[in-house]
């Protein structure tokens, strides 16, 4: 009997911990829970799926996706966005990113694509040009921090999917 009771009270003390958890986790404001870097997408594309020359202007476009069902309030550089291009032996042709001004805020709304570079490029647009013909991959990395409760932030470093495109000669 003794080893059935203290079985009853571990289970009824899991059970009690539990329940404080998840009624922690349910009183919790939006901005008290933790993002994860699977509720949030880089995107990078060009605006025409066609095939370009050398030294053509080629126009990119750039975002963050909030794929959570909650805002996220934002902080980051300018752009928020860097893209890097790699050649076919997947060589950058990019020797720096540059960051032009820090301390850039906004809410990144759920299910929606966040790009605050779109009051510097045009409708959000970036142009690019590569002098050699072959296939690039464009790459883009978002760096933010998301607002927690409080003073607490939340890093993330969010890669996109590889995006290939074809350059031929001019």
């Amino acid at each position: 009997m003794r080893g059935s009771y203290k079985g009853k009270r571990s289970l009824i003390g899991g059970v009690v911990i539990l329940m404080l958890i998840i009624t922690a986790t349910a009183c919790m404001k939006p901005e008290d829970k933790m993002f994860e870097e699977s509720d949030f997408a880089a995107t990078v594309e060009t605006v025409d799926a066609r095939t370009w020359k050398a030294n053509e202007d080629i126009e990119i476009t750039t975002g963050v996706i909030n794929l959570t069902n909650r805002s996220a309030a934002v902080y980051h550089a300018s752009p928020l966005i860097h893209v890097q291009i790699y050649d076919e032996r997947d060589q950058p042709q990019i020797e720096m990113l540059v960051t032009d001004s820090i301390g850039i805020n906004g809410i990144a709304k759920p299910n929606e694509t966040y790009n605050p570079d779109k009051e510097i490029y045009e409708s959000g647009k970036r142009i690019i040009q590569i002098e050699q013909p072959g296939t690039y991959t464009l790459v883009a990395t978002a760096t933010f921090d998301v607002k927690l409760n409080g003073d607490r932030k939340q890093s993330f470093r969010i890669v996109s999917e590889p995006f290939e495109i074809q350059i031929t000669e001019s």
